[in-house]
């Protein structure tokens, strides 16, 4: 059996440097480091505890958490917990390759309560592909009826995610109400992932309804307590994101943690770019976030606003037409007529703006052309309707 990278690791680490095992041994949640010790040099020990060898594992090698942990758990029984536990891992860190190989593992177990897992975590996947739609989703999850109070409250937390993504906030805080964590017992590491998953999706659920006391509430959650990495990113950016308008300093400062969180990995680097972006050009400050080199719609509308902040009229204007010609979502509509509407101080085009914002159930960006709206006359009860 060819020996794992992480034991491997661990085994070179130990014998670097003097202290460290038991140290490790604290770290993983051993109450002495006769069991960590055994479970490095033993190449069939597993480790119960997922989030003690995550611990031990961000102590020893943070940037190649993702590699040691996803080879290990593939190796894990799928039988028993541990393999469970890593399936969740996979899942909330959106490790793919290895999540899609570790369902087939829990789906082929003996044990009936891993397949149940495989089962769900299974249809997550085929929603998230496409494969089926939200309503089929729910349907086949009411048809496994899962007993493991683990399925229980994961079944009820996958379609949130496409109610997210689809904007039905209404239909998201009542699917909330029936997410019932306190009935998993056993507060391991999968217990708290689903906790931060159940935050964020309030956070922003809340964001999207610009309730933004509460998003901020929620958000923080997930910035204090969670052991997702991922989340603590998405936390930090719906947190700064509820403060882009009123809190300059605050909102930056979260974006920037949210930036240093992922730091090196290139695609969720650009979330927090971007918020960066429209967070310095909203305050008309210098902006070193500008992606100029970029096709995408977003970012050539940022280098539009920061031209109209900056009081380059003609070279936003002759953007901006250009982009006309370019199909756009009705949030980027919504963005597209607030600029022509900063650049003409048009009532008109801030109302389109309104208007595409709602149609995209973008409440939050609504704020953007009502609050030009109020300062060009129009009735604060009337801006109010308007919004609902």
């Amino acid at each position: 059996m060819k020996e794992l990278e992480l034991k491997r690791l661990l085994k070179n680490k130990c014998e670097e440097e003097r202290g460290l095992e038991k140290e490790l041994a604290r770290v993983a949640g051993y109450s002495n480091s006769s069991g960590f010790h055994q479970f490095i040099f033993n190449d069939k020990k597993e480790m119960d505890n997922i989030q003690g060898l995550i611990d031990v594992v961000q102590r020893v090698s943070p940037d190649n958490e993702f590699e040691l942990m996803s080879e290990y758990i593939l190796t894990l029984d799928p039988n028993k917990s541990a393999a469970r536990q890593g399936l969740e891992y996979l899942s909330v860190n959106q490790l793919y390759d290895a999540l899609d190989t570790h369902i087939e593992n829990l789906r082929a177990a003996n044990n009936t309560i891993s397949k149940e897992w495989g089962k769900v975590y299974s249809l997550q996947r085929e929603l998230d592909n496409g494969k089926i739609s939200i309503e089929e989703c729910i349907r086949i999850l009411g048809e496994i009826n899962p007993k493991s109070p683990e399925m229980k409250v994961f079944s009820r937390l996958i379609p949130m995610y496409s109610i997210l993504a689809s904007r039905q906030f209404t239909r998201l805080r009542d699917m909330s109400e029936n997410v019932v964590l306190d009935i998993i017992r056993n507060q391991n590491y999968v217990y708290y992932s689903f906790k931060s998953r159940y935050m964020l999706l309030l956070a922003n659920c809340f964001f999207g309804t610009n309730e933004l006391e509460k998003a901020r509430e929620y958000a923080k959650y997930g910035i204090e307590n969670s052991n997702v990495k991922r989340i603590n990113f998405f936390s930090l950016l719906t947190y700064g994101s509820s403060l882009m308008m009123t809190d300059y300093v605050k909102s930056k400062s979260s974006f920037l943690k949210g930036l240093a969180v992922v730091k090196g990995d290139t695609f969720n680097e650009r979330f927090a770019i971007r918020n960066l972006c429209f967070l310095e050009n909203l305050w008309n400050k210098e902006n070193k976030y500008l992606n100029v080199d970029s096709k995408e719609i977003i970012d050539r509308q940022e280098i539009v606003h920061y031209l109209i902040r900056k009081g380059h009229i003609g070279q936003a204007k002759k953007m901006l037409s250009e982009l006309e010609v370019v199909e756009q979502d009705a949030n980027e509509l919504g963005l597209h007529y607030y600029y022509k509407g900063l650049i003409e101080n048009s009532k008109d085009y801030f109302l389109k703006s309104v208007k595409y914002f709602k149609m995209s159930g973008d409440k939050f960006s609504c704020r953007l052309p009502l609050i030009e709206l109020e300062k060009l006359g129009v009735d604060k009860g009337i801006l109010e309707i308007m919004v609902m």
